[in-house]
C-alpha cells in the first residue's frame, strides 16, 4: 500500500512525501522478505517488487534534486540483480538512470559505462529504444569529452602528447575533423 501511495505522491509532483513514503515501503519489503519461506516462486516476486521500489525510490530521491541519495538506490537495485542472480526487465533502465545521473554531474567515464551496460543489455534483449538511448547517450559523452579536451588544449596554449592522442582518438571514433592551428586545436 505505502509503494502505491509513493507512486502516487510522485507523480502528482510531491517528491519529498514520495521518498518517505517509498522509503517505508522497501523497509517493509525488505522485512518481510527476511521471514522464513520455503516457496522460491513466492521469493522471486518479492524480490521483483523489492527492486521495482528501490527503482521508484530512485526516481523520487532524482526528481527532488537529490542526484547521490537517487544513484544509491539505483545502485542498491543493481547489487540486488547481481547477488540473486535474477533478470529484471528494468535493468536497463536503472543502469540509465545512473548514467544519467552521472552525465549531470559531468562525470563521464562512469555515465559511459553505464549507457554501455545499457547497450549490451538492449543488444541482447532486442530492445530498439534502449539500443538508441544508450547510442545517444554515449555520442552525448564522447562529444562532451572532445569538447573537453578541446577548451582544455586552447587555454593551455599547448598540449601534451598524451591529449593529443586522446583527441585523436575521439577524432577517429566520433567522425569529428579536427586540425591543428599553431599550438591549439580548432574544428575544420
Amino acid at each position: 500500500m505505502y509503494a502505491y501511495l509513493g507512486t502516487d505522491l510522485l507523480r502528482r509532483g510531491e517528491y519529498e512525501k514520495a521518498i518517505d513514503l517509498l522509503s517505508l515501503s522497501v523497509y517493509l519489503q525488505q522485512r518481510h522478505m527476511a521471514t522464513p519461506e520455503r516457496n522460491p516462486a513466492w521469493l522471486n516476486v518479492r524480490r521483483s517488487d523489492l527492486l521495482g521500489r528501490l527503482n521508484r525510490l530512485g526516481n523520487a530521491y532524482w526528481r527532488a534534486g537529490r542526484l547521490e541519495e537517487s544513484a544509491e538506490q539505483y545502485q542498491r537495485a543493481v547489487d540486488y540483480i547481481k547477488e540473486w542472480g535474477v533478470k529484471y526487465p528494468w535493468e536497463a533502465h536503472l543502469y540509465g538512470s545512473m548514467g544519467e545521473i552521472h552525465f549531470q554531474r559531468k562525470n563521464f567515464p562512469e555515465a559511459l559505462e553505464n549507457f554501455q551496460k545499457v547497450l549490451a543489455l538492449g543488444e541482447s534483449r532486442q530492445m530498439a529504444g534502449d539500443i538508441t538511448r544508450a547510442a545517444r547517450r554515449i555520442g552525448d559523452i564522447l562529444r562532451s569529452l572532445e569538447n573537453q579536451l578541446r577548451l582544455s588544449l586552447t587555454t593551455r596554449g599547448r598540449s601534451n602528447g598524451l591529449s593529443q592522442r586522446v583527441l585523436f582518438w575521439i577524432q577517429r571514433n566520433t567522425g569529428s575533423r579536427i586540425s591543428r592551428v599553431g599550438w591549439a586545436s580548432t574544428i575544420a
